[in-house]
């Protein structure tokens, strides 16, 4: 009806070394005004092994490949209270059979649970448009299938911390575009990493461990810091079917190059990306 709508779907796989995989997902809308939309969703997924690992199970063993298998539900309330303003909140809850490296190859390696939240707002004008998130995501628990091999998506069931490796459990995303006149417009975006925890955790877990691989000093603590990524555009149209743009990736490494910082690879390493310029055209016909 005009308040109520509902949908329903899924997809089945099939490999040479799986069984079938069914992956449902439902969801329902209650529109109670035209402003307003509450949304439930709910969905298992699927996903199977990298090829290599399944074939060489199926070598040794003669036994098929268990797939990762991810469960997710979320409430989302959306508003948009005029036609310049639009924001919106969820929350959600995850329960994962995760795959991971198990020391010899990629098998399912534990079950995590965690939740996380989300809120984003909108405002757009003639010449504006400007959106903002903030998220959020925290590890409620992760069991491993084996005490005996440690996991790298966290170091929780050893005991350190209660965090996701390589993910910042903060997450501050800023886009604005601006339009300058009839032919002009620029682009500017900001994502902002406030630290991982979770990779620190990690990296304690192998400085506890006598002779263990990829060691650090103490207080090592650069690839855990915040990262910050900065990218402005400028474009220019020429009549309704061409234009041309220069873009800047990365810049808040100009100033300096760590901030353009993320954990990888673990043992303490991580990676500043490289501050970038693109020039691009486009013509349409």
């Amino acid at each position: 009806n005009d308040e109520w709508t509902t949908f329903l779907g899924g997809r089945w796989d099939k490999n040479t070394y799986t069984d079938w995989m069914y992956s449902p997902r439902a969801a329902v809308v209650y529109t109670p005004d035209e402003y307003t939309a509450w949304k439930i969703m709910a969905s298992r997924s699927q996903r199977m092994n990298f090829a290599e690992d399944m074939r060489r199970q199926w070598l040794n063993t003669r036994t098929l490949s268990e797939p990762e298998i991810l469960r997710s539900y979320e409430l989302r309330l959306e508003r948009t209270p005029s036609e310049s303003l639009f924001w919106a909140v969820s929350g959600f809850y995850i329960d994962l059979d995760a795959l991971g490296w198990d020391g010899t190859q990629s098998s399912i390696v534990g079950n995590q649970t965690q939740w996380g939240a989300e809120g984003e707002l909108t405002y757009s004008s003639e010449r504006w448009s400007i959106t903002g998130s903030h998220s959020y995501v925290k590890l409620i628990r992760f069991t491993q299938e084996d005490p005996a091999v440690w996991s790298y998506i966290t170091a929780a069931a050893n005991g350190f911390g209660n965090d996701l490796n390589a993910w910042s459990n903060h997450i501050t995303k800023l886009f604005v575009h601006r339009r300058l006149n009839e032919t002009w417009s620029t682009d500017a975006s900001l994502r902002y990493y406030w630290g991982f925890p979770g990779s620190r955790d990690v990296q304690n877990r192998n400085n506890a461990e006598a002779f263990s691989f990829g060691q650090t000093i103490p207080r090592w603590n650069r690839p855990y810091e915040d990262g910050v990524f900065v990218n402005l555009g400028l474009e220019r149209r020429v009549g309704r079917n061409m234009r041309f743009r220069v873009d800047g990736y990365n810049l808040a490494g100009v100033f300096q190059s760590d901030l353009n910082r993320r954990p990888f690879g673990g043992e303490g390493s991580f990676r500043s990306e490289a501050p970038a310029v693109g020039i691009s055209g486009e013509a349409t016909y």
